[in-house]
């Protein structure tokens, strides 16, 4: 019997079908981010501090591979913060290193993304355009002293591969305040698909 590339292809979606319905409860449809988790690449660093300096900075460092990171922040504080996010920049020191935690505690796979904190910028100042390199986000949150507000992004942003980005936090409010913190990211081997019409 000769069949056509159009049944073929009906068999194959019926036949996929059919196994998925078999499967029944054991079926579960779970986010990127979720899944990042269960294989043991999903990574944050979180913490808080009491802050008395003006600035408080971070500098994320993305390898140059195709595992790029899918990166979410979130912030708060006790006082009045203002958050600039740069991309492109070039520091003449990364600062102190911060070991990201891998979520799946059962994992022992590293991140690929570096974290440090207290970076020296090469030159320039910050999104001068040349080693300060460009500022791609911003953000505001805090009022007085009791409001307890945070800042937080509710998409991914997807960091360029073998890039820099620096992270400042500048503490607006007087006095010692304190900042809490959290960078979480899954790192995911990107891959394109190509569909070629009939």
């Amino acid at each position: 019997m000769t069949i056509t590339k159009r049944q073929f292809k009906n068999w194959i979606v019926f036949d996929l079908a059919r196994q998925i319905a078999s499967l029944g409860d054991w079926l579960q449809v779970i986010s990127a981010a979720h899944n990042g988790v269960h294989a043991g690449n999903f990574f944050f660093v979180k913490n808080f501090v009491d802050v008395t300096v003006a600035n408080t900075d971070f500098l994320f460092s993305v390898p140059d591979t195709t595992k790029w990171p899918h990166a979410q922040w979130e912030f708060a504080g006790e006082g009045e913060f203002e958050l600039y996010l740069y991309k492109n920049v070039v520091a003449s020191d990364d600062g102190s290193e911060i070991t990201p935690v891998n979520a799946n505690g059962n994992s022992g796979t590293p991140a690929g993304v570096g974290v440090f904190t207290g970076p020296t910028l090469n030159s320039g100042a910050l999104g001068d355009g040349s080693d300060g390199g460009v500022l791609i986000w911003a953000g505001k949150f805090g009022a007085n002293r009791t409001a307890v507000i945070g800042r937080e992004t509710n998409y991914e942003h997807i960091g360029a591969q073998n890039e820099k980005y620096w992270f400042r936090v500048i503490k607006v409010g007087a006095g010692t305040l304190w900042l809490d913190w959290d960078f979480n990211w899954y790192e995911h081997t990107n891959r394109t698909y190509k569909y070629r019409a009939k």
